[in-house]
C-alpha cells in the first residue's frame, strides 16, 4: 500500500461493492419468480 492509496478506497473496493448489491438483488428477484411460479 502507498500513501497515495490510503487517501481513498482503491477503485476495487467499489466495484466489489456494486456487484455485490446487484447480485443480492437479482438472486432476490429470482428468488421471488421461483415462489410466485410454484404458487401459481
Amino acid at each position: 500500500m502507498t500513501t497515495e492509496t490510503q487517501h481513498h478506497p482503491p477503485i476495487i473496493l467499489h466495484v466489489m461493492g456494486w456487484v455485490a448489491l446487484r447480485l443480492a438483488q437479482t438472486a432476490n428477484d429470482f428468488y421471488y419468480l421461483c415462489s410466485y411460479n410454484q404458487e401459481s
